[in-house]
């Protein structure tokens, strides 16, 4: 069941396009996005093959991480991407965003969130969600329990070559129902 693009207030994710290029490869590579993610800045090589693979793969693929793009729905611009990995039986998914850094302080986190939570628990029949992050990321913890994800684990973690604290946090499909 391919549910998109999904609609939020003022954003949508969808499928990354060839067309997301250019934006997608602007904050890939912008060191402050990328300080507290777990990937490394894209060359623009490597963001090109990376948005050409995603493009193809069908919403959603369990046993495998997926990139969706966060466009404004305004004017759908690309603003950001969400990550999502589903467990090959179904049960789990885990789930990780960028925002380019002028978007960033907007809500659009929360926003974001919360718009993949639901959209997760429409289009699949995940039991839980997970998230990770890095103790250090306000933003992202704040967006997180905004859309009421629970603090599970605190646990050091490794995060290009620093030591941190890694915070997991989760949300299960009753509780989501029952809000």
């Amino acid at each position: 069941m391919n549910l998109l693009p999904w609609r939020l207030a003022r954003l949508q994710l969808r499928q990354l396009r060839p067309d997301d290029i250019s934006p997608f490869h602007g904050y890939r590579s912008d060191p402050r996005v990328a300080r507290l993610q777990g990937w490394t800045p894209y060359t623009l090589s490597q963001s090109e093959a990376f948005i050409n693979e995603q493009s193809r793969l069908v919403f959603p693929q369990a046993g495998t991480w997926q990139q969706l793009a966060l466009a404004l729905v305004a004017n759908d611009q690309l603003i950001g991407d969400v990550g999502i990995w589903l467990a090959d039986t179904l049960t789990e998914a885990e789930f990780g965003l960028s925002i380019t850094y002028n978007a960033q302080g907007q809500g659009y986190g929360t926003e974001a969130v919360s718009g993949v939570i639901a959209l997760l628990f429409a289009a699949t029949p995940v039991q839980r969600i997970i998230a990770c992050t890095d103790h250090r990321n306000t933003a992202c913890i704040n967006a997180l329990s905004r859309a009421e994800m629970t603090l599970e684990v605190s646990r050091e973690a490794q995060y290009k070559g620093e030591i941190c604290q890694e915070l997991q946090f989760a949300i299960r499909r009753q509780d989501f129902e029952q809000r």
